[in-house]
């Protein structure tokens, strides 16, 4: 494993909860004034610079879809959409082909990249854009949450989607500052259940949706581990018929809020003893915080730090995404890459 490649690692997942804070200046500028009567977003993104708008999806009231798809299958709506174009590279294709057909639409666009040719796209036909502070030539979009929460949160509250939605995460990542000694500890000891041939994170929405699905992805691409996600209570009435049917080592990580609803407790913890019954590692972990933003948040820095961790312990460089580098090439020399 590259020694250098997991500290820079382990330092750009440390300064997770500090990120927000950082884009503060972004919105001294008045280019979020042309946008008026917003009622919609639509993001387009793609990994990294998607899934924090998971987060944003179960934390606003205004509808929020994500589109991680070409143009070709963005459907361009009414004056009422403001429509986030997402990219930390500048350089994601899907987002340039979909920046494209906005454009000839002549729908609301706001930019959200740390360059790129999706930057000089915004400067060319005028676009408004908000970026990011110095980084690392070789930080890692999957390392940006933080910022890009900070960011399209701070959008939000100043278009009147929401109300105090910055003040909310500040206070959050404040907090969890405070826990970060415990956290890694957890995250250690998390690994045993993680490292395991088949593994399953399960949890009931939103959860499942923000925690799971993105703490899957952390998994797939620093530890280089497939990973499982259950939603209950459906999880109990399909997909968990084939997870007993696996055979080999099992791990089963099961995620419950503090204030989870007692029916939804007893149902996590029935789920786990019966997959204890068929021989796998279970293990609960209480996300901790005073609101549904914070327990999220907790969650999700555990599994970021879990992944490192599991890397390092099988001498895996987690800053390395060779296969998909690969691809990317492979898809440009057959024509499908601009």
């Amino acid at each position: 494993m590259s020694t250098s490649g997991f500290d820079k690692m382990l330092e750009a997942v440390k300064s997770f909860p500090l990120q927000p804070a950082q884009c503060s200046a972004e919105f001294a500028s008045e280019s979020l004034e042309i946008f008026q009567n917003i009622h919609r977003l639509v993001c387009c993104g793609m990994g990294g610079s998607a899934f924090p708008m998971e987060i944003v999806r179960a934390h606003i009231d205004c509808p929020v879809k994500i589109h991680r798809d070409y143009g070709d299958t963005l459907k361009v709506d009414d004056e009422g959409t403001l429509y986030l174009l997402l990219s930390f590279s500048g350089n994601t294709e899907e987002v340039l082909d979909c920046a494209e057909r906005l454009i000839a639409s002549e729908a609301q666009i706001l930019v959200i990249t740390n360059g790129g040719r999706l930057a000089l796209l915004a400067e060319k036909h005028n676009l408004p854009k908000l970026g990011f502070p110095p980084l690392p030539a070789d930080f890692q979009p999957r390392c940006a949450t933080g910022y890009f929460l900070g960011l399209v949160f701070g959008v939000t509250d100043r278009l009147g989607l929401t109300n105090g939605a910055s003040r909310l995460l500040t206070e959050a990542c404040a907090w969890l500052q405070t826990e970060q000694r415990n956290l890694q500890h957890r995250a250690r000891k998390l690994c045993d259940t993680l490292g395991r041939d088949d593994v399953f994170l399960i949890a009931y929405p939103p959860y499942s949706e923000t925690v799971g699905q993105i703490g899957r992805i952390k998994l797939n691409e620093n530890a280089k581990k497939l990973v499982h996600v259950g939603a209950l209570p459906e999880f109990n009435h399909n997909q968990m018929e084939a997870a007993l049917a696996v055979e080999g080592d099992v791990g089963v990580v099961l995620l419950c809020s503090s204030e989870a609803f007692e029916r939804k407790t007893v149902r996590l913890a029935t789920t786990g003893r019966l997959f204890e019954r068929f021989g796998a590692a279970v293990e609960m972990v209480t996300l901790k915080g005073d609101s549904e933003l914070a327990a999220t948040l907790y969650g999700l820095w555990l599994l970021d730090f879990a992944s490192l961790f599991l890397a390092e312990l099988n001498d895996l460089d987690p800053m390395s995404i060779e296969s998909i580098e690969r691809f990317k090439l492979e898809l440009k020399r057959a024509g499908g890459s601009s």
